[in-house]
């Protein structure tokens, strides 16, 4: 038990180390506007290619896993993204900006499979110990800004070299660790050939749906919510972003807690019942009050993310023989999806108002609520302790 919570802290300190990069792109772009004369478009265009290589790309490395024993993504892939954040810094042109964003991109889509690969091991099923290994990625992501921020204030983007240690010291980590993570790999995967179950399709589909959905959910919240506080509530900047921080906040909390909620409670009753809560969380925030609405943002970041980690359990129990490809998908892949649901809601508040949207978000829950509901009641059934 002592060796399993050694790696899972080992694991999500890799995972904090990846999705530092992950938070430190959006962190950078007001500093590459002011000093290298880049335009709003342009910015944008940079976060949408580091995001899209980061998340769009992770099935494909997690295919890569399933066929082959690749542990060596992890610490290769954590050093990368690194890598890729301090060559964009130095670069001197918009292409070369661009190519070393997609290189950190990549780092983060190889990391990300295999670790979670790994992590499920380490945790036996539970999503306790998932949910360890998936609020490292929460406090890595938050850790962007705040390390970026003043690295780019005292040196400029070429400080962007010290996001580059950060993430070399963990890959040493992991590098040391995995010969001891390699241990907890099952028998049966380590034989060529091996029989591990059926896999799912079916259940797995309507499990990274939900997942994607709720994804959708939260990055829509995000984007609208500091809008909304400003248009509609009379508040200021602060207030918005406040908002936001509490939904970001409460969310770490859920994921922590709704792990050890779903050992006890049963995997796809928690992810069903979280996802139901966040309907009407959701279809009475655009009537809030500046007081209701901070207290609506900590119950939507607590039942949205409190599903997250046991999202990845299920899906790699759904998926025994593709355990990579249900981890890339589930983690990395349902994130760009969400996005893109954010960005069709962000099309509907153009067209027609931002309360429009905030109601679309109240749609996009539902369907999350719909898609787990019909996943077949023996798929998550409680982990004996």
């Amino acid at each position: 038990m002592r060796t399993r919570r050694h790696a899972l802290l080992v694991l999500s300190t890799g995972h904090a180390a990846s999705d530092l990069v992950q938070g430190a792109v959006p962190a950078m772009l007001p500093f590459m506007v002011e000093q290298r004369g880049l335009s709003y478009g342009a910015a944008a265009g940079l976060l949408l290619a580091a995001s899209a290589a980061s998340s769009i790309v992770q099935p494909l490395f997690g295919l890569v896993s399933d066929r082959v024993h690749a542990a060596w993504m992890m610490p290769l892939g954590g050093a990368l993204g690194g890598i890729g954040i301090a060559l964009a810094g130095w670069a001197g042109s918009y292409p070369a900006t661009l190519l070393a964003l997609l290189v950190a991109g990549l780092g983060v889509a190889a990391f990300h499979p295999e670790a979670a690969r790994f992590a499920g091991y380490a945790a036996e099923g539970r999503a306790a110990g998932m949910s360890t290994f998936s609020v490292g990625g929460n406090i890595g992501f938050a850790l962007g800004p705040i390390l970026t921020v003043p690295l780019a204030l005292a040196f400029g983007l070429r400080g962007m070299i010290g996001i580059a240690v950060v993430t070399a010291l963990a890959a040493l980590l992991l590098m040391r660790e995995l010969p001891a993570l390699e241990h907890l790999r099952p028998p049966a995967e380590r034989r060529a050939g091996a029989q591990l179950g059926a896999d799912r399709w079916g259940a797995f589909s309507l499990i990274a749906g939900a997942g994607a959905l709720r994804t959708g959910v939260t990055f829509a919240l995000q984007a609208f919510i500091p809008l909304f506080v400003i248009d509609r509530l009379g508040g200021s900047e602060a207030v918005g972003a406040a908002a936001v921080a509490v939904l970001l906040l409460a969310g770490a909390v859920g994921t922590l807690a709704g792990g050890r909620i779903a050992d006890s409670f049963g995997h796809r009753r928690l992810v069903v019942w979280s996802l139901v809560v966040c309907v009407p969380l959701c279809l009475v925030l655009p009537a809030a009050g500046v007081v209701a609405l901070f207290l609506l943002m900590a119950a939507i970041g607590l039942a949205t993310d409190a599903n997250y980690a046991t999202i990845i359990v299920l899906g790699q129990a759904c998926l025994p023989s593709r355990v990579g490809v249900a981890s890339g998908i589930t983690i990395g892949l349902s994130v760009g999806l969400g996005a893109a649901c954010a960005w069709l809601l962000g099309v509907l508040a153009d067209n027609a108002s931002l309360v429009a949207a905030l109601h679309g978000t109240t749609v996009v829950a539902a369907a999350a609520a719909v898609l787990a509901i019909a996943v077949p009641r023996d798929v998550g059934r409680r982990v004996p302790a």
